[in-house]
């Protein structure tokens, strides 16, 4: 599975993108990795055009965050204007804020119920009574 979505359907949903096809390509591919391991790899056998319908938006939704990220992102987590301070984040930080939004952006895209069946939402094991 390389992706659900192609460059033109992505620059059809956001027109005012200016990623080139090479940026899109390695966002498309880590938007991908951040799908199946949300879903434990069970997106890879949706067959069903709605079931792909969500994975692309859920796919193009990943990659338009992750541009915002590289260019939208300054840093600053706190200023103080009387003595002008301010307060940078790490890239850490950085990084824990974008897998936040992902996991976010995947629950949201796929709870609907036709992808449902993907995230896994827990499970009890009961084991057979003794008799």
């Amino acid at each position: 599975m390389d992706s659900w979505l192609t460059f033109s359907d992505f620059n059809a949903i956001y027109p005012d993108s200016g990623l080139t096809e090479p940026q899109f390509t390695q966002l498309a591919a880590d938007a991908v990795f951040s799908i199946m391991e949300a879903t434990h790899w069970r997106a890879n056998t949706a067959a069903d055009e709605d079931s792909l319908a969500q994975l692309r938006a859920c796919q193009a939704r990943l990659v338009h965050l992750a541009e915002g990220m590289d260019t939208g992102w300054d840093g600053v987590t706190s200023v103080s204007n009387h003595g002008y301070t301010e307060s940078y984040a790490s890239g850490t930080d950085q990084q824990n804020y974008l897998q936040q939004r992902q996991r976010q952006i995947i629950e949201q895209t796929l709870s609907a119920p036709a992808t449902r069946w993907m995230l896994y939402q827990g499970g009890v094991y009961h084991p057979p009574r003794r008799r």
